[in-house]
This record gives structure tokens, sequence and C-alpha cells, in this order.
């Protein structure tokens, strides 16, 4: 599932003698304290997105309305070395939202930095801090990049979610994870099972919250008892062959299809056996 993060020391600056903008996007080895967890970027996580040429985008604010460079045209270069993930696009000043972006970096009234991504191997481990704490670890080891560039509120800036009001954190939450928290940190840290899900609509307004497993608005509802499936999130089931009727994974869909086309056939050749019987006659 899409992540994004703001990293420290990820500043964003100006090209020297030619329109664009150039930076870290990402920073290796540094700690960011998450709230919940203690985050880390090691090094070569991009070497494998780097390697594969992924198609990668340079976006204002995550914004695929904002595009200002994209390496599949060239316009977008980047590498990975000891400090991190460096980027350098070429804007072209004739695009408006390319040159505001350029006045406001050489204004410095736009610095931060930040990326999209989505994780392909991680390490987690527990270990005490100073206080005698147990505290939990997440070492990113291998991404899939989606977009790197300039933001007005960086989606990670020093703040945890945890210390943040109930509102508040689940607000960080959906910067930090805006299709929802996956699967493996839900499992790890069972407090952001919730989080940046909306809450109860006050009187008169919609209800927008994910549906709930046995109420879809349609269809059969989901049986499966997978732990993803108990929190209403039947895309991310972890039941292998799932088979239940109501619910929206990948397998479930499969299934329903191949059970389908099964109908189907069994349809065509009653009609089959049918016409044949009659011209028997």
């Amino acid at each position: 599932m899409l992540e994004r993060r703001f990293v420290k020391g990820g500043q964003v600056r100006a090209k020297s003698g030619e329109p664009g903008l150039e930076g870290y996007s990402a920073v290796f080895n540094e700690q960011y304290d998450i709230g919940y967890f203690v985050e880390t970027i090691k090094p070569g996580a991009f070497a494998r997105a780097l390697k594969d040429k992924q198609d990668v985008r340079c976006l204002f604010n995550h914004d695929s309305n904002n595009l200002l460079a994209r390496s599949k045209s060239g316009t977008l270069a980047l590498s990975e070395d000891s400090t991190g993930l460096f980027f350098s696009a070429t804007t072209d000043p004739e695009m408006t939202i390319a040159a505001d972006v350029q006045r406001m970096i050489a204004r410095g009234d736009l610095d931060g930095c930040s990326f999209a991504f989505s994780v392909a191997k991680q390490t987690w481990r527990e270990e005490k801090n100073d206080a005698g704490e147990m505290v939990l670890y997440r070492d990113i080891e291998d991404v899939d990049l989606y977009d790197v560039g300039p933001v007005t509120y960086p989606a990670y800036e020093g703040t945890s979610v945890k210390t943040r009001s109930r509102n508040g954190a689940a607000a960080a939450s959906a910067e930090l994870w805006p299709q929802g928290v996956p699967a493996e940190i839900r499992t790890r840290v069972p407090a952001l099972h919730d989080a940046g899900k909306p809450g109860k609509p006050a009187a008169g307004q919609a209800d927008d919250r994910p549906g709930d497993r046995r109420d879809l608005e349609d269809g059969d509802p989901c049986s499966c008892e997978c732990p993803e499936c108990q929190e209403g999130n039947c895309e991310e089931c972890s039941h292998e062959g799932c088979e239940c009727a109501g619910c929206r994974c990948t397998a479930a869909t499969a299934a329903a299809d191949d059970r389908a086309w099964r109908n189907r056939a069994h349809v065509l050749i009653a009609h089959a056996q049918r016409r044949n019987r009659i011209r028997r006659k």
C-alpha cells in the first residue's frame, strides 16, 4: 500500500544554470519516530527501483495534476549514494506550476521534500531504550517508488502521530498512509487498526466510513474470519484461496468469476443437450 514520508535533511533547492530543482528526497540511517515505532530507511532501499527503471514522477504536493518532471521522459534523474536518494528534475519555465514552484523555492517559502512508496521488504525488531522501555523498530530495506518532490506541508515533520490529539493522529495517519495503514503495520501495532479511518458522521452528514464486513452495500456479507476481513479490509484478505462470496479480495473475486464461468458452462451444456434431444425426436 502507498506510504508517504518527509525526510529530515531532504530539502529541495533550485538547480544552478537551468530551470529545475534537486535535492535528497530520502536520507539513509536517520531514525524517524512515527510514534508507535521508529523507522529507518536502509542503504540500498531504492536500488531495485532504480535498476528496474521504475517510472517515477516529480510532483508538487503529491498531486498528479502538478507534474513537474518524469523519469520515463528523461526530465527526472534519480540516483542513490551513501547519503540517500538524490533527484534532479529539469522543469519547463513556460509551465505555470513549474514557474510557481521555482519562485517559491527561490524565495525560501518552499524547502520540504517528500516521497511516495510501497514497501517490498522490511525488518521489524524490538529493543530497550535508555529508559528500559521496549521500542519497536522498522527498517525499510526495499521499496517500489512512485513519486518524489517538494511539498508545502511535509507528510511527516517531527511531531509523532502518537502524541497528537485523536483527530490529529487520524489526520497524520492519513498523510503517512493515504490508502490506509498497511496490514503488516496494523498487525505489529494494534493501536493503528483504526488510524486514519473517518469517525461516525454527525447528524445529517453522509456516512462515508469503510463498510463493515457484515454490512456490505450489495451481495452476500463477507464471512471470512481473517484479521483483515474482521476489520472490514477485504482487499487485504490474508486467507489464501479465500472463496467467501462476499469478500472483495483478489482470491475471492477470482473464485467468484470461476464459479460464474462454470455455472454458465453448465447452462450452455444443458441447452445443447436439450436441443440434441429435440432433434432426435
